[in-house]
């Protein structure tokens, strides 16, 4: 199935033209990330790969196989995420527009987007009134019957709040 790209309008930062490439993506039902950031000029990447969330790790593992929970399958969409230093805006093009699998509108990525500031907020009660997350997941649950986040999504975020507390989260981790 293709995804083709929303538009070929330029952005004028990676942040703003992946947002608008990551709704449209959403929207299509499924779920693209930035990657193998390359082409380092002024201490700024000005180049980045887009996948799809389904496709596999790049690098191969020396571990023993063992069976793996994520929906990676191997899905070769592929774009190009460039900024053009003359011109200060970032464009963004796509290399293969096909993926391999199916629509989807369970993916994890699609589970954050459904854990707004209330849900947030209900969660963040509950951990200070300690409250256990399987109880606090009902109370989303009650709030939305229709909400795809699990209870593992309610336990994620009760982690970063513990981190957050304990002063040792970074930039990624916080949220």
């Amino acid at each position: 199935m293709p995804l083709v790209p929303p538009t070929d309008a330029q952005f004028p930062t990676l942040a703003e033209g992946f947002e608008a490439w990551q709704a449209h993506a959403l929207r299509e039902g499924f779920a693209i990330t930035k990657c193998n950031a390359s082409n380092k000029i002024d201490g700024q990447y000005t180049r980045y790969t887009i996948k799809c969330t389904a496709a596999t790790a790049d690098h191969k593992s020396i571990a023993t196989q063992r069976k793996a929970s994520s929906a990676r399958v191997g899905c070769q969409f592929k774009g190009v995420a460039k900024l053009y230093k003359y011109q200060d805006s970032w464009t963004f093009t796509v290399n293969y527009p096909h993926h391999n699998h199916l629509p989807s509108l369970s993916t994890p990525i699609h589970r954050q987007k459904q854990m707004t500031e209330q849900v947030r907020r209900i969660i963040q009660t509950g951990f200070d009134n300690l409250i256990p997350c399987r109880k606090i997941y009902k109370l989303v649950l009650a709030l939305d019957p229709d909400t795809t986040i699990t209870k593992n999504d309610v336990s994620n975020v009760i982690s970063k709040i513990r981190l957050r507390k304990r002063g040792l989260h970074t930039d990624l981790t916080a949220k």
